[in-house]
């Protein structure tokens, strides 16, 4: 996967993020899969490790 400079008209962080969204879905025909697949294997490929976090449950207090 190829990262890019995203410019965007104005300096709204959650615009950015949009804009890399769409380009993250249009790169990958708007296929979830594909583009969890695609993202993983970037993922892989850059020894980048994962956390995966259980949440446990915790009885309210009455």
């Amino acid at each position: 996967m190829k990262t890019d400079t995203i410019m965007t008209s104005t300096d709204d962080p959650i615009a950015e993020i949009h804009e890399i969204r769409r380009k993250l879905a249009a790169q990958h025909d708007n296929d979830p899969h594909r583009m969890g697949k695609a993202i993983r294997a970037h993922a892989k490929s850059r020894r980048t490790r994962r956390v995966c976090v259980q949440k446990h449950l915790v009885p309210a207090l009455a």
